[in-house]
């Protein structure tokens, strides 16, 4: 894939590097008179950029910071993650298909926090929802009977109708 120029490039978050583009770079990449003047590198981006991230008055407004840092510089929102957020940040990824998913969950799993919407999400959603039905029934799980239930409905294209296929 090659390297978009110009204005194309700083429009590309996988390759906008803002003003930590050298004057070299600059030049043979179409830049020249496009960004600020002065260069700064990525280490000084990535602290300036954390400074504003801690300065959001809120968890949403911190969210908000990060969505648009994400949409505009990708080296440089992976570059403050991994710096100063990864620690205390979940990285939630879903369509890489099942086989891509256990792979970049069994290789990071010890290292960072990672949820995968595919494979964990189904259980987490299942788990919420016996957790609220214990609530509401005031009840424990020793007192219920479990039955499990899965049609393999294809999501595409909805094959099958369980309330034909069980005669309700």
């Amino acid at each position: 894939m090659p390297v978009p120029r110009g204005r194309d490039l700083l429009r590309d978050p996988r390759f906008n590097r803002g003003t930590a583009f050298t004057a070299e770079q600059r030049a043979a990449l179409g830049l020249t008179g496009l960004l600020p003047v002065g260069v700064l590198a990525l280490e000084e981006q990535v602290k300036r950029s954390y400074q504003q991230y801690q300065a959001q008055p809120d968890d949403l407004a911190r969210n908000t910071f990060l969505a648009a840092l994400h949409d505009r510089n990708e080296v440089l929102y992976y570059r403050l993650l991994a710096e100063h957020l990864f620690p205390h940040a979940l990285l939630h990824f879903e369509d890489f298909g099942a086989s891509n998913a256990r792979r970049i969950l069994n290789t990071y799993r010890d290292t960072a926090r990672v949820f995968n919407d595919d494979i964990q999400g189904t259980g987490a959603i299942t788990v919420a929802a016996v957790l609220a039905g214990l609530r509401v029934a005031r009840s424990r799980p020793s007192e219920q009977r479990v039955v499990v239930f899965d049609r393999m409905v294809d999501p595409k294209t909805m094959v099958g109708d369980p309330h034909r296929d069980l005669g309700l």
